[in-house]
This record gives C-alpha cells, sequence and structure tokens, in this order.
C-alpha cells in the first residue's frame, strides 16, 4: 500500500462552494478579504463559507480606530487576540462557544457596524449612494467598547461590551446607545439573518441605578444586560482642580491628588 501523501499546510484559506445568488466578482471579493484575514491570523475553517466570512471581513475592512493599530503596534502583533481566560467568561456570560477565528475591535463606530453588515449582506455597494431613510448613519462617534465577532452553528456572533473602569454608567447614555443598537439590529436581534447581536456591560462592579426600560429584549435578556467583572488594580490616583482651600474648583488655580 502506498504511503499516504503529506501535503504541507497552506495559509489560504479552502475555497468554499459558490452560493446562490452571488455572482462571481462579489464571490471573488469576499475570498480575497478572506485571504486578507488570514494574513491577520483570523484563518477561517474549512467550514466556513462566503457569506459566514463576509461578515467578519467587511468588520474587519472598516476598523480604521487609531488606538487599535497603536496596541498592535506595541505588542507586535498584526491583529488582537482573545484571550484563553477572558474566552472562557464570555462562553459561560453569553451561553456561546467561540470559536477561531475571532475579530477581536475596540471603539468600533456604531455607522462602521451598520455599513458592514449591510455591505455583508449584499445590501448596499461602495462607490454610490445608497438609501439610509431611517437615518441610521449618524456621522457621530458613538461606538462599541469593545466588539467581538465569531461564527457560530448557522449564524455569526457579534458580542458587543461597553466598559466603565472609573465613572458609572449613565442611564441618558446608555439610552441612546440602546435606542441606536435597536435601530441597527431591531428590537428581536433579527434584522440581519448571518449574524446574532450580543450586549454585555464590564465594570468592576454591577450597575446601580441604571434603568433598561426600553431597551431592546437582546439587549438586557430577562430585564437586565448581561454583567461581566472588569479587574482594576486598587489605589489609582486622580488628579482634580480646585482652590487654595483644597475645593474642587474649575478656575481655582490648583490641582489636588488623591488616591483610592
Amino acid at each position: 500500500m502506498a504511503a499516504p501523501v503529506t501535503r504541507p499546510h497552506s495559509d489560504n484559506p479552502p475555497a468554499p462552494a459558490t452560493l446562490p445568488g452571488w455572482d462571481a466578482d462579489r464571490q471573488a471579493l469576499v475570498l480575497s478579504e478572506a485571504r486578507d484575514l488570514s494574513r491577520l491570523g483570523l484563518r477561517p475553517r474549512s467550514s466556513e463559507t462566503p457569506d459566514r466570512m463576509a461578515v467578519l471581513s467587511a468588520l474587519e475592512s472598516f476598523n480604521r480606530k487609531e488606538r487599535f493599530f497603536v496596541i498592535c503596534a506595541a505588542l507586535d502583533l498584526p491583529a488582537l487576540h482573545l484571550g484563553p481566560n477572558f474566552r472562557r467568561r464570555v462562553e459561560m456570560a453569553f451561553g456561546v462557544t467561540v470559536t477561531d477565528p475571532v475579530f477581536v475591535a475596540i471603539d468600533y463606530h456604531q455607522d462602521w457596524l451598520m455599513a458592514a453588515l449591510r455591505l455583508a449582506h449584499g445590501e448596499i455597494t461602495e462607490q454610490q449612494p445608497n438609501p439610509d431613510p431611517t437615518g441610521r448613519i449618524t456621522g457621530n462617534q458613538e461606538d462599541v467598547d469593545l466588539l467581538l465577532a465569531f461564527c457560530g452553528e448557522g449564524t455569526t456572533h457579534l458580542v458587543m461590551l461597553e466598559a466603565k473602569a472609573e465613572t458609572g454608567f449613565a442611564s441618558k447614555q446608555m439610552d441612546s446607545k440602546a435606542m441606536h443598537l435597536a435601530g441597527i439590529f431591531g428590537h428581536h436581534g433579527d434584522r440581519f439573518r448571518l449574524v446574532t447581536p450580543h450586549f454585555g456591560l464590564l465594570s468592576p462592579k454591577p450597575p446601580v441605578r441604571l434603568g433598561y426600560t426600553g431597551w431592546p429584549a437582546w439587549m438586557a435578556p430577562n430585564g437586565t444586560p448581561i454583567w461581566l467583572q472588569l479587574d482594576v488594580p486598587k489605589q489609582r490616583r486622580r488628579v482634580f482642580r480646585c482652590n487654595a482651600a483644597g475645593l474642587r474648583q474649575k478656575i481655582g488655580g490648583h490641582f489636588i491628588i488623591t488616591s483610592g
């Protein structure tokens, strides 16, 4: 019997089958973007099809945040990767299995999110005006503090985490975010057929005095959002403006350092 042939490993993702309704140019674009993801360490599994990788590809293509690239440069990494402990915490909190590849982004603009999802679903095209009658593209800087995207069984999971390390969650800000995310994903999270959205809060302590009235159901399952603890070192110093007596004052000619 002839010995089995060992084939060299290739960094290129496997060529998936053509999907009905996808023209050759669009499939070629998605496969090209999948190869770009592979070079960033986000190699798709052999079971991934073009439409499932299209979401990750589109999300990655909009990621223009300077802080992301600065952190990657400082760590000598082509992209951010999910650590094993945090991966387990996400799995336990949201009841999902986090499979590679995982797209990890920080401060990801909601305008990018909306445009990426519509592009991945073939609703819009590049380099020409696209209708936006409800004004979902806002032009502001409202963002997702931490965005994780990965493929699951028949869907792409999007985990969006809002983080606070020092100050608490403000109801006005969170209500605005809930309204915008509801506009993107719908009240039940079923606006886009290829994705399942998840939302959570990340902070040292659970939020208090934060109302969830009017939030979409997928953001607050069982009436409250999912919470993950954020470990922050204690005894951090702070600096405040004050007057000569040490009382806080915007124009007091002095400042004071405290800790705790």
